[in-house]
């Protein structure tokens, strides 16, 4: 029984062919090879299904139907191999509907997806699409190698362009609070200018906050100048601005394009061309003055001879016993001598020497500088004290033009501060003292302190507290210029009662004179 199908009636296949040898073993045997064929067959397509997970759905489903289908048609021989001595009919009828059903769902899909097989290319299709596609490669790698020059090309003069240029380039990126703009990230691109000596070189890839490296930044406006060329999409040109950081000017170019998000900022060192015009405004005051005391000294000194020929005149008709009148010759003689000695001093304080280096009677250029301002103390009720305490040993190697025109811009600004001064008590103390081999000058006085604000700002070129007209700003600036000119340091301290200016004179040679 099989299924409930009684079997025992049913004769096995080799009745059919009356067990004839020369037949049943060769049928036999054939079913059995196909079943092993067609069992391998599967076993390949497990492989290939295993090999190649890229396959799409379709192509796994029509493979997994082959797989079943093949097997259940090696099965099929199998079950006809075993019923030549057995009558399994009823098996081989169940295998055999199972096999129809594969094989029709196998035809169907088959079917189904056959337009698309028949869109594969052929072979010859194929080596022409590989032929083409070389082609195109090939094409490709000409346009790639021509771009790749082209590039190339515009890179190298990008870099000329970059390495020509004589400054900094720096990105700033915004730092927003609450939407408004408090500070810029900002990280060097290009680093020729001394500007980077403010920008460590750690902080270039993460980008260092500018007002924290640079903040004067925010005092001379050039943080709002940034933020107006970022919001409005706009070229900015700050020409000169003054980094108080490093003592340099620069001309700066801030940048931005509408889709950039970040400021390109243009840095050039432009300090010795500002320098050049301070110079150039120096030594137009120099050679006015010059054309000043020359006349002075033309109209005054032909009068100045006549009084001094007829002072020695009415010395000799004198009388010993004329007191008086010795009295006022002397006079007339020690002012004669005194006027000429300042037309002197405004000769020597004229002529436009930098670099000459002499040894130098610092006592003695402080005596003759202080004299051009004697009548001036005098008027302003200024009480004047000369300390030298270096006695006769107060020369020193160095450039006494320099030194002449610091000892006037400091007793000026010393005596326009006294000026200011409400109290009676205003004193100017002018100190000469030898450390060791320096020459050191105090210039004290008793006037309004300076407060702190202006401080830090005093000897920035153009930086004044005077009304307009009456100051331009150059005194201390090009003071501290000249100084470092001779290889001196001019220096300020304060008190709570009053304000210092110290020069420290050092000996120099031609070796060491910088400019």
């Amino acid at each position: 029984m099989f299924f409930e199908i009684d079997t025992s009636a049913f004769m096995p296949h080799g009745h059919c062919i009356l067990w004839k040898p020369e037949l049943l073993f060769p049928i036999v045997l054939s079913e059995i090879m196909i079943f092993i064929a067609y069992t391998s067959i599967p076993i390949a397509i497990f492989r290939f299904h295993r090999n190649r997970p890229d396959l799409d759905k379709d192509s796994k489903k029509i493979l997994l139907l082959f797989f079943f289908f093949i097997q259940l048609c090696g099965i099929t021989h199998l079950i006809s191999a075993y019923n030549y001595w057995h009558s399994e009919y009823v098996l081989a009828m169940f295998v055999k509907v199972a096999t129809a059903v594969v094989s029709l769902l196998t035809a169907y899909t088959l079917f189904k997806v056959l337009p698309k097989i028949i869109n594969l290319p052929s072979p010859k299709q194929h080596l022409k699409l590989i032929e083409e596609l070389k082609t195109l490669n090939s094409q490709l790698e000409d346009e790639v190698q021509n771009r790749t020059a082209l590039i190339t090309k515009q890179n190298t003069l990008l870099e000329t362009l970059v390495e020509g240029y004589p400054g900094s380039i720096v990105k700033y990126e915004p730092k927003l609070e609450n939407g408004n703009i408090v500070d810029f990230h900002s990280t060097v691109v290009f680093d020729k200018a001394s500007l980077v000596d403010g920008i460590a070189k750690n902080d270039q890839d993460v980008g260092k906050s500018m007002l924290a490296a640079f903040p004067d930044f925010a005092e001379n406006g050039h943080f709002d100048s940034a933020i107006d060329a970022y919001m409005n999409d706009k070229q900015v040109i700050e020409d000169p601005i003054y980094n108080r950081t490093l003592n340099k000017y620069f001309r700066v170019v801030s940048f931005k394009k509408p889709d950039m998000d970040f400021l390109l900022v243009y840095f050039t060192d432009v300090t010795e061309r500002e320098n050049l015009k301070l110079d150039a405004i120096n030594n137009s005051k120099l050679i006015s003055l010059g054309e000043l005391s020359g006349a002075v000294a033309h109209e005054i000194n032909n009068p100045l001879q006549i009084i001094s020929g007829s002072a020695e005149m009415l010395q000799n008709s004198v009388s010993s016993e004329d007191f008086v009148g010795a009295k006022c010759l002397k006079n007339i003689h020690s002012t004669v001598v005194k006027i000429s000695q300042i037309i002197d001093n405004l000769r020597r304080l004229s002529r436009n020497e930098t670099g000459k280096i002499d040894s130098v009677d610092v006592n003695n250029v402080v005596k003759k500088t202080v004299q051009l301002y004697e009548q001036r103390i005098k008027l302003k009720d200024i009480k004047l004290i000369e300390v030298y305490e270096t006695g006769d040993n107060a020369y020193v190697q160095t450039i006494e033009v320099n030194l002449i025109q610091i000892l006037n811009n400091l007793l000026s600004n010393a005596i326009d501060a006294l000026h200011s001064n409400s109290t009676n008590d205003k004193s100017l103390i002018i100190k000469v003292e030898r450390d060791h081999c320096d020459i050191i000058i105090k210039i004290i006085n008793n006037g309004p302190l300076i407060k702190e604000e202006v401080k830090e700002r005093m000897f920035e070129p153009l930086f004044t507290t005077k009304d307009v007209g009456e100051g331009t700003g150059l005194g201390l600036s090009l003071s501290r210029r000249l100084a470092e000119e001779m290889n001196a340091a001019l220096l300020f301290e304060q008190t709570n009662e009053a304000v210092m200016f110290i020069l420290r004179i050092k000996s120099i040679d031609e070796n060491s004179l910088r400019r």
